[in-house]
């Protein structure tokens, strides 16, 4: 886990799919990102792809179950 969490980068995982970032915060956290309050679903736009990223450089877990990320419109 040591090796992931130093490898890990603002461009390097701005890269990655959707899908893979998902992976990578739920194998870090040992959770899936919460991005909705009906509960975890892959990003779908670039602002949840962006909470994502900024969730797992940081060190903190996404859960975001009462507001959507800054940005998101469905």
């Amino acid at each position: 886990m040591k090796r992931l969490k130093k490898r890990l980068n603002w461009e390097d995982l701005s890269k990655l799919t959707n899908e893979e970032l998902y992976a990578i915060h739920a194998k870090i956290f040992k959770c899936d990102p919460i991005l909705h309050g009906r509960g975890a679903f892959y990003p779908q736009n670039e602002a949840e792809r962006k909470a994502v990223i900024n969730a797992i450089i940081s060190g903190e877990p996404l859960d975001v179950t009462k507001d959507d990320p800054p940005g998101v419109t469905y």
